[in-house]
């Protein structure tokens, strides 16, 4: 008997072959669209631990403070995929700017260390013996202490102890005057390389060394690094080991960033983020999915409401018409299922392929891998299950229908036709407007609902996904082109820094630099920032705002002062005359040897008053100063005291200075000062000239920046303090290959003995950002395009279905005189209330959404306005109209040679 009813459904589908190829289309899209998501997900997954496995290494864990044989016992569990230890020679005292960084703390790398932790060597190769090391790169970053390769270095090395003798830590910070180095030793090594500063699970940001690689035995601290064999059992394998005393959850330090990566730490996991991301696409996919399959296979049953009733009047059970459409929506996902797992995976694996470079720049690691398809069997059974679920889902409300109908009232489809006069009344307006036809689609409109809210329902999801993505895209691709492309440094693609004194070596660096094949064009600038007092009387009106007064000290509102903290740039002098130039000013003028004036970038952004003009430009030329201390020989400028309402100016000698620094002096002794008054203070008056363009000079001030060129440097502020203004040199290259560019620069550099480090490619961070809105409108406007094919394909299913059953309907208007005009008249009105409806929904709260989408944005960056993607708008309403006027034509070309009196005595099967 069961084969008898399925062969009924088979013969069924094939009788009807326009829906049956739409609710496969339909599963289709559906099962792609999951397989794309879950898969994407997972593969999104992997290539972030890959990453960060290339990038820090595949330790799971590091226990500090072992011995060899807690090394042995946890290398020897079952659960271990493998150790490598390192062990501490020593501490050594170096010279550099970080007073909380005073030293070098060298570890020995025992064997198969870098195959559990990444080291990134910047240039030269890894030590091949104890008397060879590596340096990592910030010690020149961030402590100023460039060593190039093949220098010889003699260290004092001991161990770092408190005053007691015991053992400091290396995540202890450094404590000047309650610390020492005890058992030190000579021992002379050879520079061979510089490596990438590790993160801060190897290297603690607390650390007051700069690690330092060497090889060979030490009898130092020795810490352990393993890896588990399944990292998602770590909390489970930790409990164990300090349970049975292995080691102590003290002296545990946790590779978080890849454990993040398996979900198994903290609050803060990232794969709850993306699999979460993933589950709300998920849920929107499903909902989507269940409009178009539950339409079709309502359609389906509606059509055969009628065979049902002679099925269920010759004994047919609720079980056995249940099993029907079960069956239909089972043999219907098992064709469309396999296929959009096959659509799904060629989709997204041609997608991730082709934005590979893009993912591995957006990271800006040192590694080379790159995003990739991962299959996983499970995963892809998950996507087939969820599919499966949604589409006898979608079939169930169907089924119960078609059940619950008794068989008289199938027969008669009382069911299907059952409406009451008042529900499709019709304003007479509406009648006068479009005439007979119009009032017939309205009505028929009206009385069909729930099949047409379905199609109402598509388009406004279409209508406000499209211009939602397309919104979020535009305001995107605008607060980056403003992050990116803001200033004249922005725009620059290579940067260099040097502190050179010497104006004649720097210039040299910098030709050095500029020669180099591929460099368009170059400028070179210094910075300084000083407590800059203007005049009350020249500030604007918008600065003047009561909640800035607020910020503003008694002392020098009573002076009538208002002190900026103010940025003054110093350029090359032709880059000077080209912002005179585009300022509108006499370069001449403004670089008067004996009164050089400043330009002054005349724009405030502070996040109590908003954005407006410092000064008011009718008060130009516009004087302004600051004070700052002289320097004096022998001693150090430490801080100010204020005594008896006079400023005094505290100096110390400079070897006392360097105690202090160093922890041999706990604090500074105020007998040991010297105390200078007004002598010690250095006043200087500037007179700002012109105002520059906003975009001349990227700052990051709340209140403009002032600009001289170099040559007015000494008559501004005098030979004492010109040198120390300009010491530190920045310098900008616009290049055509950035990386050829780049690491002929860093070669060029290497070969001089100069820091590489300062060496910075812009182009390349500025790539990764740019690739990042790559990646997020492919993914965007992929899944909006396949989310909207379903929508539309339940807006053609529906429509064209529709069309269909509604033949003898037709068949009688024709019978009564009906003509083709009247026909095309009546349709195109129903197109239109199809269009207007989904629109009048979709466009309001598209534009809702457009907003929402604004304000997250201009909190990214102020300088975006808002504005509406008209041209999405245009489209989306464009495509509205025609897709659903061109599935009108279609489906009233099947049945436009219909005979009326076939049409009349035609039964639906």
């Amino acid at each position: 008997m069961k084969n008898i009813f399925h062969a009924f459904t088979r013969r069924c589908l094939k009788e009807n072959k326009t829906r049956t190829l739409a609710t496969i289309v339909g599963i289709v899209l559906s099962m792609s669209l999951f397989t794309a998501v879950i898969e994407g997900a997972y593969s999104g997954i992997m290539f972030l631990r890959r990453s960060e496995a290339a990038n820090s290494g595949v330790w799971n864990a590091c226990v500090i403070e072992t011995s060899g044989a807690q090394v042995e016992e946890i290398s020897s569990k079952k659960q271990v995929k493998g150790t490598a230890t390192w062990s501490e020679v020593g501490w050594a005292k170096v010279e550099t700017s970080n007073h909380y960084k005073p030293y070098l703390l060298i570890q020995s790398m025992g064997e198969g260390f870098t195959d559990m932790v990444a080291v990134h060597l910047i240039d030269g190769r890894m030590p091949e013996n104890e008397n060879e090391i590596i340096l990592p790169e910030h010690l020149s970053r961030n402590g100023d202490l460039f060593i190039p390769s093949g220098t010889v270095l003699e260290l004092e090395i001991g161990k770092r102890t408190d005053f007691n003798g015991t053992l400091l830590p290396h995540s202890t910070q450094y404590a000047p005057g309650e610390e020492q180095l005890l058992g030190t030793f000579a021992k002379t090594y050879t520079v061979v390389g510089h490596y990438v500063r590790f993160s801060s699970d190897v290297e603690a940001y607390s650390c007051p060394g700069y690690t330092a690689l060497t090889v060979g035995e030490a009898k130092g601290q020795m810490d352990v690094f393993f890896a588990l064999k399944n990292p998602a059992s770590y909390n489970k394998f930790i409990k164990e080991m300090t349970d049975e005393g292995v080691f102590d959850s003290n002296k545990l330090i946790s590779h978080y960033d890849l454990l993040h990566m398996y979900g198994v730490t903290g609050a803060v996991e990232l794969t709850r983020v993306i699999w979460g991301f993933a589950s709300i696409l998920v849920v929107l996919i499903f909902f989507g999915s269940v409009s178009v399959i539950y339409n079709s296979f309502s359609i389906s049953v509606s059509e055969r409401t009628k065979l049902y009733g002679l099925l269920k009047s010759i004994g047919a059970t609720k079980k056995q018409i249940r099993s029907t459409v079960n069956y239909e929506a089972a043999l219907l996902a098992g064709i469309g299922i396999p296929i959009g797992l096959l659509v799904g995976c060629i989709g997204i694996g041609i997608t991730l392929y082709c934005l590979r470079d893009h993912f591995r720049n957006i990271l800006s690691t040192p590694t080379d891998v790159q995003m990739k398809l991962v299959l996983n069997p499970w995963v892809l059974l998950l996507a087939a299950a969820i599919c499966f679920i949604t589409t006898m889902v979608s079939a169930n409300r169907p089924a119960g229908r078609a059940i619950r109908v008794s068989p008289i009232d199938s027969i008669r489809q009382t069911e299907d036709v059952s409406i009451k006069a008042k529900e499709v009344r019709t304003s007479k307006l509406t009648q006068k407007l479009f005439g007979f036809e119009g009032m017939l689609a309205s009505k028929n409109f009206k009385r069909n609902k729930k099949r047409y809210r379905s199609v109402v329902l598509s388009l406004f999801m279409s209508v406000v996904l499209f211009i939602t993505a397309s919104s979020f895209c535009a305001y995107l691709t605008s607060a980056v082109e403003d992050t990116t492309g803001y200033s004249l440094r922005r725009r620059m693609d290579i940067f260099y820094a040097t502190v050179e004194p010497d104006m004649k070596a720097a210039k040299d660096t910098m030709k050095l630099l500029t020669d180099v094949p591929g460099v368009k064009s170059s400028f070179m600038l210094s910075e300084v920032y000083e407590y800059v007092l203007f005049d009350e009387n020249d500030l604007s009106e918008g600065i003047k705002d009561p909640k800035f007064q607020g910020f503003i000290s008694e002392e020098y509102k009573q002076m009538g002062y208002v002190p900026f903290d103010t940025p003054i740039f110093i350029v090359e002098d032709e880059m000077f005359r080209g912002f005179c130039i585009s300022a509108g000013a006499d370069a001449d003028y403004m670089m008067d040897k004996t009164h050089p004036k400043a330009l002054f970038i005349n724009v405030k952004d502070y996040y109590t008053v908003g954005r407006t003009d410092v000064l008011k430009e009718s008060s130009l030329p516009i004087d302004c100063h600051f004070t700052t201390v002289r320097d004096f020989e022998g001693y150090i400028y430490a801080r100010t005291e204020v005594e008896d309402g006079k400023t005094v100016y505290l100096y110390y000698p400079e070897e006392y200075m360097e105690a202090y620094w160093n922890g041999a002096i706990d604090t500074l002794d105020r007998e040991k000062a010297m105390a200078l008054g007004e002598e010690a203070a250095l006043n200087f008056d500037m007179t700002i000239g012109a105002f520059a363009g906003e975009d001349a000079i990227e700052f990051f001030s709340q209140s403009g920046c002032l600009i001289y060129p170099y040559s007015s440097v000494e008559a501004v502020f005098g030979q004492e303090k010109a040198e120390d203004f300009t010491s530190y040199k920045e310098m900008y290259f616009s290049v055509d290959n950035h990386k050829a560019v780049f690491d002929a620069m860093k070669s060029m550099l290497s070969e001089k003995g100069l820091d590489t480090t300062r060496l910075i490619d812009y182009a390349e961070d500025n790539e990764g950002i740019k690739m990042m809105v790559t990646v997020i409108n492919v993914f965007c406007y992929g899944f909006i395009i396949l989310i909207s094919l379903i929508a539309l394909t339940n807006v053609f299913n529906t429509i064209s279905t529709n069309i269909i059953l509604r033949r003898r309907e037709f068949a009688m208007l024709k019978s009564i005189g009906m003509g083709e005009k009247g026909f095309s008249k009546m349709m195109n009105y129903e197109c239109i209330i199809y269009g207007v409806k989904g629109l009048s929904l979709g466009i309001p709260v598209s534009i809702l959404t457009t907003y929402i989408i604004f304000t997250v944005a201009n909190d990214a960056s102020d300088e975006i306005n808002f504005f509406i993607p008209f041209t999405s708008f245009a489209v989306a309403i464009g495509s509205v109209f025609i897709v659903v006027f061109a599935t009108m034509l279609f489906a009233m070309k099947k049945i436009r040679n219909d005979n009326p009196i076939d049409a009349l005595k035609n039964e639906n099967i």
